[in-house]
C-alpha cells in the first residue's frame, strides 16, 4: 500500500530561486494555459445556460477546467525547446530542462490540491515514480489555480512545492491586479503584462497530523 512506502526520498534537487530561473522563460505560457482555459469555460457558460447548469454538478467544473488546461498545454508547449509533454499512465505533466516536472491542479489558498485524488496524484505529491519503477530524479512541482467561491473569478496561479499534502513553499505568477481582470475575455499574447512574483515560504505542517 502507498502508506507503507517510505516517503520523500532525498532532498529537492533545486531550491526556490533555481526554480524561478528555470521557469522564467516559460511562465507566460504556463499562465496562458490557465487563463485561456478559464476564459473558455466561463465564456461558454455565460453564453450557454445548459453548459452553466452542467458545470454546477459536483466535480464537473474542475474536470472541465483540467481538460481545457491540458488542451492549452499541447497548444502552448508543442515544439518548445527542452519542454516535454508527458503522459505517464494517464497523468499529464510537463518536464522542463529534464529536471522539473509540472502538473496542473486546482488548489486552495494554502496551495493544497483540491480535485480528484487518484493513485497517480498521490504518487506525484509523495515524490514517488509514477510508473512504479526506478527513483525520482527530478524536482516535482504543482501549477495550481485558485478561483473564488462562485468560480467566476480567477484569484491566483501558483507554483507550489509539496511534500505529501503540505506545501513547503509557493510563489504566485498572477498578482491581485491581474486577477481582477482575468477573465472576462482571454488576453492576446502580445498584451500579457510582465510577470510579477510574490513568494511565500511555509513550514511543513505534517506534525499537526501526528506524522
Amino acid at each position: 500500500m502507498l502508506g507503507q512506502i517510505p516517503l520523500f526520498p532525498g532532498d529537492p534537487i533545486l531550491n526556490e530561486s533555481q526554480v524561478h530561473e528555470r521557469l522564467d522563460r516559460i511562465v507566460d505560457k504556463i499562465r496562458s494555459c490557465i487563463t485561456g482555459a478559464f476564459g473558455i469555460m466561463n465564456g461558454t457558460a455565460s453564453s450557454t445556460p445548459m453548459f452553466a447548469t452542467a458545470l454546477d454538478y459536483k466535480g464537473t467544473r474542475p474536470m472541465v477546467m483540467s481538460g481545457l488546461v491540458f488542451a492549452h498545454i499541447h497548444k502552448e508547449f508543442a515544439g518548445v525547446p527542452d519542454v516535454e509533454i508527458r503522459n505517464v499512465n494517464g497523468f499529464v505533466e510537463l518536464r522542463v530542462d529534464g529536471v522539473i516536472d509540472l502538473r496542473f491542479k486546482l488548489v486552495d489558498k494554502a496551495g493544497r490540491t483540491q480535485n480528484m485524488d487518484t493513485l497517480a496524484q498521490k504518487q506525484y505529491r509523495n515524490l514517488l515514480p509514477l510508473d512504479g519503477v526506478g527513483k525520482l530524479d527530478v524536482m516535482r512541482l504543482t501549477v495550481g489555480w485558485r478561483w473564488d467561491a462562485a468560480a467566476t473569478r480567477l484569484e491566483d496561479i501558483q507554483i507550489v512545492f509539496l511534500k505529501g499534502d503540505d506545501p513547503v513553499w509557493k510563489y504566485s505568477v498572477l498578482d491581485a491586479e491581474e486577477a481582477t481582470q482575468v477573465l472576462r475575455l482571454p488576453k492576446d499574447e502580445d498584451e500579457t503584462p510582465p510577470t510579477r512574483y510574490t513568494s511565500t515560504t511555509q513550514r511543513a505542517t505534517s506534525a499537526k497530523k501526528g506524522g
